[in-house]
Parts: C-alpha cells; structure tokens; sequence
C-alpha cells in the first residue's frame, strides 16, 4: 500500500472509521483527501476535497481562529508536527474542546504526500484538571490561613513552656504558665480538628449511623457538658428543652452540631448568657433547634456568608479559628436532611437555627 494511495485503502479507513477520535488526511494542495465517520457525526458537514482551514473555521470559537490557522501553517510550512487545543462547535452548536494534532506522513523519498490531522475530545481531561486545580487552591487555602493561626498559640505555647522551666520563679508562676501553654495547645488542638473536619465535609466523608434516638435526651446531655467550660467563663445558660422529641438522627453528628454552635456562641458572646431552645413543630413534624447569644451580632450582608468556608467575626482578633466551623455545621446538618439559617442584629446578638425531619429517611445506597 503506498502513502500516496493510503486514504483510498479500505484497511485505512476502516481502522479510521473505528476509532472515536476525528482523523483526517490533508493533501499538500491544503485540501481534505480523507477523513472518518467521526468528524461527520460530530459536525455533519461534508468537508471532502474542500479547503482544510477554510472548511474548519466553521467550526472553530472565534477566540481559537488565530491560533488554530498559525500553528497549522507554521506545521505545514515547517514540514514538522504541532499539538494544540482548541474549541470545536458540534452540530447541536454546542462547543468542545479537542486536542488538535498535526503530524507529516514522509514517504521512502522522504517527501510528504499527506498530513494526518488527529481531534480528541478534552472536556472530561480539562474538567478534571479544573476541579483538581480547585481542590488544590482550597488546600493551599486552608494550610495557609492554619499555619498562619496556629502559629501564634504555638508561639505562645512555647514561650511559656521555656518560661515554667525558669529556677527564678515560684511554683506558683511556673503554674500559671503550663495553664498558659495548655491553653495555646488546646487552640492549636481545635485548629487541627476543624481542618480534618472541613476536609471530610469537602468530600462528604462523615460517617452517618442512622438510628432512632431520643433527641432531648441528647441535648440534655450535650449541655451538661458544655455547663462546665460556662461555669469555667461565667457565662449562663438558659435551657427551653421540650421533651421526648424521638426521630431518626445520627447521635453523634446531633451532638457535634451543638457543640459547634454552642461554641461560636461563647466566642462572639461577649460572656452574656447563652439560650439554646428545642422544640417540636408539630405541624411539619420538625424538631427545631435554636442556640441564641446576646454578642456582636452579624451584619445583614454576612449573614448569607457566614456558613461559607474561611468566614468569620472577629472580636479585637482573640478568637482563634480558620472560619470553618459554621461551614462544617451546616454540612452536618445537612447530612441530617436539616436546615440551618441564622437570624441577627449587630450589637443584639444572633440566634442560629437548626430544624430537622423527625422521620428521616435514608437512600439504600447512603
């Protein structure tokens, strides 16, 4: 089979026309000798003994003409093979990117009877590439903002640690150091936890254990806890906990939702008392939860970015936080087929809204 002739052999074309990818031949008259099944069902126009560039800029984005003509003639005057992307508009008139490559077929006489043009679909490639690209920045984001925020309590942490090993001071001082550094540590330690947290938030990796559970019971319990760090900072909390409110949650990741706004109530707070409210909206079969704080409050404006990742209020820059908990809240809430909303006054504080079916269902594959 001679180059010359390649085209017309039926063993060609048929390879050709078996592959998903547009292949094509260009004479060196710069006219299409051959091209596949592909390109005809992509683009449905007959391309066959017509002009290569001037049949292929019915096709191409007119942000990609430029670019496609030259490195196409720079390849053909250069007798040398050439790679680029560019867009292609199907016959739907929907565009694609395709890699277009370019290659010279040399015969035993070393000239060049045709060129082989090859198009590949790149969305799924670039989409890919684009959605790792973003994760990346995400995770270049979070390491910059955490390395950035714990390296204060560390410093802080080691500072008093070098002091409390100090002959000069009193028991009594080197006590209230290690306090000092246990509290930078502990910092340091809610800091790490937001970061795992917020990376299986990204991926939807927390593990869900659907059961019925006594949902009162559950914050109760939650709350006596919590009862222990107030005490500690004088802060009071009012409890309104309707009882037996049963349903089907996940326990742990209940808990873990109280915990976090019960928190960001104690930072923004202001040290005023703390009203956390459940109560069963009997109409809608909801169980509704509200942790309400008498702090800073929260502008109009933040109030549709407060749950985004990186968001935070700050008070006189003492609250350590990457600005991930609200984030991590509200996708655990969801994981509970939940609402969450927030409801603020700047300067009369804000009160965060959590309501959850009380029959909650789960697909199989879940």
């Amino acid at each position: 089979m001679s180059l010359e002739n390649i085209h017309k052999h039926s063993d060609f074309q048929n390879i050709c026309d078996s592959m998903p990818d547009i292949i094509g031949l260009v004479g060196t008259d710069e006219k299409v000798a051959y091209v596949n099944k592909a390109w005809y069902e992509f683009s449905r126009l007959e391309i066959h003994n017509h002009n290569f560039i001037v049949k292929i800029k019915n096709l191409l984005h007119p942000g990609c003409e430029d670019p496609f003509s030259k490195g196409f003639y720079h390849a053909y005057e250069n007798k040398c093979s050439i790679t680029l992307n560019a867009k292609l508009k199907k016959s739907d008139g929907v565009f694609h990117w395709h890699r277009c490559c370019f290659a010279p077929i040399i015969d035993q006489t070393d000239n060049i009877p045709f060129w082989i043009f090859h198009f590949s679909n790149i969305d799924l490639e670039l989409s890919e590439r684009e959605a790792l690209l973003e994760l990346n920045q995400g995770y270049q984001n979070l390491l910059g903002v955490a390395a950035h925020e714990i390296r204060s309590p560390l410093t802080t942490a080691l500072l008093a640690l070098e002091l409390a090993g100090s002959e000069k001071d009193g028991k009594r001082a080197q006590i209230k150091r290690l306090e000092i550094a246990k509290k930078s540590m502990t910092e340091i330690a809610t800091l790490i936890e937001e970061m795992v947290d917020s990376t299986k938030a990204e991926h939807d990796q927390f593990e869900v254990v659907i059961k019925e559970c006594n949902l009162s019971e559950v914050i109760t319990k939650v709350l006596e806890d919590e009862k222990i760090i107030l005490n500690k900072r004088q802060i009071s909390l009012v409890q309104n906990i309707e009882q037996n409110i049963i349903g089907l949650w996940d326990e742990f990741r209940m808990s873990q939702i109280l915990r976090n706004l019960v928190s960001n109530a104690v930072k923004y707070g202001e040290n005023r008392p703390i009203e956390v409210t459940l109560k069963k909206e009997e109409d809608a079969n909801i169980a509704h939860l509200i942790v309400k704080d008498r702090g800073i409050g929260i502008g109009k404006e933040a109030q549709t970015e407060i749950f985004n990742k990186f968001i935070r209020k700050t008070i006189n820059n003492c609250h350590k936080s990457l600005g991930l908990g609200l984030y991590i809240t509200k996708c655990l809430v969801e994981g509970q087929r939940g609402k969450i909303w927030v409801e603020s006054t700047p300067g009369k504080g804000s009160s965060f809204h959590c309501r959850f079916p009380l029959d909650i269902k789960r697909e199989k594959d879940d």
